[in-house]
């Protein structure tokens, strides 16, 4: 033995026994570890002489001798030379040589905006998608992980049953019709305090281009309402009525991939009859455009990765869009309007608000910086705040 090891040992059997005696059991050497080398190529080779047998080691401050055991592999390596692995890492921070753009990336309002090419790598998962009918419309859910697909859905179920029950102008016992039939100043539910203050927000922002009281035959009166949105007062008058289905279907939209994707902690994507919200970040979603949210071919393809996008259409349901100026039909160039903004609230307001302008509806979006996609009637598409080609 070394002279070293001579004057070491017998200090690393008293410690030995010190412990065993001090806590009454046997004192557990180390063990080999069998969770594979840890170097996956990233460390410098080792030294042959420090395996098993060839060479021992001290612990100088607790004088302990310890034997440097080799690890063994948990497993053989896979064909490819870790390929898999690599391909792994390449898939999840981008192709190499190149930083992968953060949710936050891309166009301001729309939160990234890209067109789709089938060479881009996305995040490997399995990718689950409930669909069932509510609220007039389809309610779409996509999970990046379905594992929990029964809680999420449920969740889902449960805000749109809540709005429903709240603001819709379809059931005689909806919080919003029997506060109007009863007038006079009424405190109403968080949820209906706040679809309401969200549809008078957008009457504000577009100066009553979308406006909540518009109805056929009767032009809008946003102004009329007075609501207290700190106290949830609100006080309707005689002969006008709210309607929040243009801003209260894509605000659902945002609360449920806002409170899906924190039950989950994974993305999601929410689609409200063509109303669509991402939540949870990290991934990017290929969303398909067309005129009908239920067609089966889209016209392009756009990756997005937050935010939202909303498209309004004159040709799935004519006359359903009312100009609040007349009250009547709007009689607008354009077929459909795609919308991506930060929000899908956002995006419904700005895609509403462009077929009522009509000619004028280019140049609005564009001095606000939203990107949008116009269809004539005629087939012309016009892009506007950076929307791909």
């Amino acid at each position: 033995m070394p002279p070293m090891m001579t004057r070491v040992a017998p200090l690393a059997r008293g410690s030995y026994e010190t412990l065993r005696e001090r806590l009454g059991t046997p004192y557990a050497r180390n063990q080999p570890s069998t969770h594979g080398n840890g170097s996956k190529g990233r460390t410098p080779a080792r030294d042959p002489r420090d395996r098993l047998g060839r060479r021992r080691r001290c612990c100088a401050h607790r004088r302990l001798r310890d034997r440097r055991r080799a690890r063994k592999p948990c497993g053989s390596q896979p064909s490819g030379g870790g390929a898999f692995h690599g391909r792994i890492w390449r898939e999840r921070r981008g192709r190499r040589g190149r930083t992968d753009p953060g949710p936050d990336a891309g166009l301001c309002t729309a939160g990234g905006v890209h067109r789709f090419t089938s060479g881009d790598v996305g995040w490997i998962v399995s990718a689950t998608t409930l669909s069932f009918p509510a609220i007039g419309t389809t309610a779409e859910l996509t999970l990046a992980d379905g594992r929990d697909a029964d809680a999420a859905e449920a969740l889902m179920r449960r805000r749109l049953h809540e709005i429903d029950r709240a603001a819709s102008r379809f059931r005689p016992d909806s919080e919003i019709v029997l506060v109007e039939a009863m007038r006079g100043p009424r405190r109403v539910s968080a949820l209906l305090s706040g679809a309401i203050h969200t549809a008078l927000a957008a009457a504000r922002d577009t100066n009553g281009l979308v406006d909540p009281t518009t109805r056929p035959g009767a032009p809008g009166s946003w102004r009329s309402v007075d609501l207290d949105p700190h106290r949830r007062v609100l006080d309707v008058p005689a002969g006008v009525e709210i309607d929040v289905g243009a801003t209260g279907k894509a605000l659902v939209a945002d609360r449920v991939a806002r409170d899906v994707a924190r039950l989950l902690q994974a993305p999601v994507l929410v689609n409200l009859g063509g109303d669509i919200a991402c939540g949870g970040g990290g991934r990017a979603w290929d969303i398909g455009i067309a005129d009908d949210h239920k067609a089966e071919d889209a016209d392009q393809v756009v990756r997005i990765r937050g935010g939202g996008v909303a498209t309004s259409s004159t040709t799935v349901r004519p006359g359903h869009i009312i100009d609040p100026a007349t009250g009547g039909a709007v009689d607008s160039p354009w077929r459909t309007v795609t919308v991506a903004a930060r929000s899908c609230v956002t995006a419904n307001t700005a895609s509403t608000a462009a077929i009522v302008l009509g000619e004028s509806a280019p140049k609005w979006l564009a001095s606000r910086g939203i990107a949008a996609r116009l269809v004539a009637r005629d087939g012309t598409v016009v892009r506007v705040g950076g929307w791909p080609q």
